[in-house]
């Protein structure tokens, strides 16, 4: 019985999947706004801590309901991204989830519950943009 044929090792199809997108500018330029953007957004969720004890002067069973609520941001965005992607390019989509990203990360400054609450819904609603944009462009 003849032997299936091994996959490529990860590294070469990686590299396949980069020499492909650097042929296509908009996918290239996606795909690394999104990589950035998940990168701060990673910094974003370990700043949670520092927004509940020195901003909003919480217990840290608080941070609970601040990882909660971009989900809610997250839900909204699915619901729409459908309907907004037929009405405009997914660079423009892109663009417009990472300023509602960095409009709610700049808005966590603020020391209220109501203000900081709202930031981690655009935060939560932001990220996906990105993300659908470029998976979309694909």
């Amino acid at each position: 019985m003849p032997r299936p044929a091994e996959a490529p090792r990860w590294s070469v199809q990686a590299a396949e999947g980069i020499r492909y997108l650097r042929h296509h500018w908009v996918l290239w330029r996606l795909v690394l706004a999104g990589a950035a953007t998940m990168g701060v957004a990673g910094l974003n969720g370990a700043s949670v801590y520092a927004v509940v004890d020195a901003g909003l002067q919480r217990p840290p069973a608080f941070a609970g309901v601040l990882y909660a609520v971009p989900g809610i941001g997250s839900v909204v965005i699915g619901l729409f991204a459908g309907a907004l992607l037929r009405r405009m390019p997914e660079r423009v989509f892109a663009a417009a989830g990472i300023m509602l990203f960095a409009m709610g990360v700049a808005l966590r400054v603020v020391p209220s519950v109501p203000v900081v609450l709202l930031a981690r819904a655009m935060i939560g609603a932001g990220l996906p943009c990105v993300l659908i944009a470029a998976l979309t462009a694909v």
